[in-house]
């Protein structure tokens, strides 16, 4: 029935408002010129990326770097009557009649946060993203991230027809009310970093942890678990998996692996959580996004060894991220999903991490650095102050990095340089690009 009144009501809708749809079509070209609809892949229904169509309402205005300008900047006066009044969302009725979202439901937001979703969190895409939905009648942007997930997870629970019909009437007095359009001191929401672990309640059981990968890497995490329960009884190991049983190497640690990833599956009530022991940038998320996949309500806790000194206090870390021994970090750090920290390596003031990327040992990453995703940052290196490495970008053992790295370039030496393409990598980078299963 919801399929069917979504597809009867989005078709009538584009009918009716194909002069306004045109009107604004004309407006966006006029103010802002081409393209005139925003297109970006969005998790939808069980994490599956559709292609989200939206009114275009920001400019493409970057920064000396090439990065692009924060979002207050860009967004136009007509942008912002369009986000005000929620015009900026009609084309997605495309996205209704394609079966890709429904007229209720939460709301489509980046793949990023994918990876930095709690398991309850994960809930939300147990439904199809809606083009209004719970969070838009009860506080919209005004609400934080965690009451925003707790409305979500209501609505999946509790959803129903008639939810759906009092949702659409609400939306419409919402819209002309114009509440909770953004939080305060900000243009746009917030980006969503993944839930602080000290936020979540004390256990009374141990945490009934497998680590995949069986490697150097899944040792040290192994290794940390232990340094933690000689504190406080945190964690229970369980064991190794891997995804593939035929690449494993002598120097891995086999007596102790499980199994590959079926036996996550067939033995899923036996464990409560997974770290990634892998130490790869490209491995760890696509690792992360494999279990996300089969295994939505897992568990993944940041583990920090009680010898690394952080500043928790600002410290922003989400899920799946590791710091090992000896790592040192000073304020206002942002690590984002399934960051690995090796032993040894600082991070400077402000500096930030992006997912899966990893910091090799004894690497000094300076203050206000940022990071891209995916990034591997080799032992020993250096990242002076203020400078931003590009997603997928490799920095190579022993290098200085004094400029700005592009997306996907290796760079070595002192001062590091782009490495050319018929340029040999040395044994310890070619270690470095191996990855363990």
């Amino acid at each position: 029935m919801k399929r069917f009144f979504d597809l009867s009501a989005a078709i009538c809708a584009l009918v009716i408002l194909s002069p306004v749809l045109l009107l604004i079509a004309l407006l966006v070209r006029l103010s802002l010129g081409s393209p005139i609809l925003f297109r970006q892949d969005r998790p939808g229904f069980k994490g599956n990326l559709f292609t989200c169509i939206k009114f275009r309402t920001m400019t493409d205005a970057r920064d000396e770097f090439g990065e692009l300008l924060p979002d207050a900047q860009r967004l136009t006066p007509l942008g912002r009557f369009l986000r005000n009044t929620s015009i900026d969302e009609l084309p997605g009725l495309i996205n209704v009649v394609r079966g890709e979202m429904s007229l209720v439901g939460p709301r489509p937001l980046l793949p990023q946060y994918i990876t930095r979703y709690t398991s309850a969190q994960m809930r939300r895409h147990d439904v199809k993203p809606g083009i209004t939905g719970w969070v838009q009648i009860n506080g919209r942007n005004a609400l934080d991230w965690n009451q925003k997930f707790a409305l979500d997870n209501w609505y999946v629970d509790h959803r129903s027809f008639w939810l759906d019909l009092r949702i659409l009437a609400a939306t419409v007095w919402q819209v002309f009310k114009r509440d909770g359009i953004a939080q305060p001191g900000h243009a746009t929401m917030p980006e969503f970093l993944g839930t602080n672990p000290r936020c979540k309640k004390a256990v009374t059981q141990p945490t009934r942890i497998i680590v995949v990968g069986a490697g150097g890497a899944a040792r040290e995490i192994v290794s940390a678990l232990d340094s933690i329960n000689k504190i406080e009884q945190r964690f229970e190991f369980l064991g190794y998996v891997v995804s593939d049983l035929s690449r494993l190497q002598p120097r891995d640690s086999r007596e102790q692996v499980l199994g590959d990833f079926s036996w996550l599956q067939a033995n899923r009530n036996s464990f409560d959580a997974l770290a990634i022991g892998v130490g790869f940038p490209a491995s760890r998320l696509r690792l992360a996004a494999e279990l996300r996949h089969f295994l939505p309500e897992v568990e993944w806790p940041s583990i920090i060894h009680p010898t690394a000194i952080i500043d928790l206090d600002s410290a922003r870390i989400a899920e799946g991220c590791f710091i090992g021994a000896g790592v040192t970090a000073t304020v206002n750090i942002t690590l984002e999903a399934f960051v690995l920290c090796n032993f040894g390596c600082t991070l400077g003031h402000e500096a930030r991490i992006g997912a899966g990327s990893v910091v090799n040992p004894g690497a000094n990453i300076s203050g206000g650095v940022v990071i891209s995703t995916g990034v591997l940052v080799g032992t020993g290196s250096q990242i002076l102050q203020y400078l931003h490495i590009g997603a997928g970008a490799t920095v190579g053992a022993g290098a200085v990095v004094t400029r700005d790295v592009a997306e996907g370039v290796t760079v070595l030496g002192v001062p590091a340089r782009p490495r050319a393409l018929d340029e040999p990598l040395s044994s310890i980078q070619q270690e470095q690009h191996q990855a363990h299963f």
